[in-house]
């Protein structure tokens, strides 16, 4: 009968005698309806935050490598095209290089001509004897700045392991440019001759004619040896270039025969005239 009163007296305040009632063990807890619930509750949420964590890990490693290929695939996309920019650049300087030994070849081939019609002129004037210079007249029409190939169309050879060709076109530069100072120095002396003929000093006379003898005899001579290694240039350009580009006939440049024709009778006029060959 007293522990029935306790009983109730501890129910009505269980809060100021605690100690009245026996603590429940956690063994207790755990199987009771609220402890399980509780720890089904827990487990959930460890299982979903584990697997939350597994899946998040797997969508970040797929990303990771997605990004990956396509940061790989666009390095590739821009190397190809760097690559085909490159090519093109490189077509443009070989081409540049190309015309423009062309152009040096026909300036040549130009100036054989105005000696030769000067000699014929004056073989048909009946002027058949003397030096080569009596015959030539001033030559204009020739720029004072000649055409020579640039650094940039040089290394290009050089990256293309084309050095032997780099360097006939670093001497070509020298050759054209000694020439056409040359060419220019003949035609303002020559133009000046009649003045000096004029005031009637036979020694400076002699000297003025004197100069520009040598000096058309090294036109003459100069022109002969360039041409010719010009023609040398412009049959190892297209090898060179189809090398340079895995390609065939990226560059045609065959010599007209009308070329070689005009470099015969101009070697004859150098022999008549007793100008030394130098090819």
């Amino acid at each position: 009968m007293i522990d029935d009163f306790l009983k109730a007296f501890c129910s009505l305040a269980p809060h100021a005698f605690e100690a009245c009632v026996p603590p429940p063990s956690i063994f207790t807890w755990i199987t009771s309806d609220g402890g399980q619930l509780f720890v089904s509750t827990l487990l959930g949420a460890v299982v979903g935050a584990s697997v939350a964590g597994v899946i998040q890990f797997l969508i970040s490693r797929a990303e990771f490598r997605r990004n990956m290929r396509q940061s790989a695939a666009e390095r590739r996309r821009v190397r190809r095209l760097e690559v085909a920019d490159q090519r093109r650049k490189n077509k443009t300087i070989a081409l540049h290089i190309g015309v423009k030994a062309m152009a040096l070849t026909n300036q040549m081939y130009s100036l054989m001509g105005l000696i030769i019609s000067a000699v014929d002129d004056a073989n048909a004037a009946g002027v058949t004897e003397g030096a080569i210079a009596v015959k030539m007249v001033s030559m204009s029409g020739i720029s004072r700045d000649p055409l020579e190939f640039t650094t940039e169309e040089l290394a290009f050879l050089f990256w293309s392991n084309e050095s032997d060709l780099a360097n006939k076109l670093l001497l070509l530069n020298e050759k054209i440019s000694s020439l056409t100072d040359a060419v220019h120095t003949y035609s303002d002396r020559r133009m000046a001759f009649p003045e000096v003929a004029a005031t009637g000093a036979e020694a400076l006379t002699k000297i003025r004619e004197k100069e520009l003898c040598d000096l058309a005899d090294g036109i003459c001579q100069g022109l002969h040896e360039d041409f010719i290694f010009m023609l040398e240039i412009m049959e190892e350009l297209p090898t060179a270039f189809d090398r340079t580009f895995s390609e065939s006939a990226f560059f045609n440049a065959e010599i007209p025969e009308a070329g070689k024709t005009r470099l015969a009778t101009f070697t004859e006029i150098l022999k008549a005239h007793d100008i030394e060959i130098l090819s």
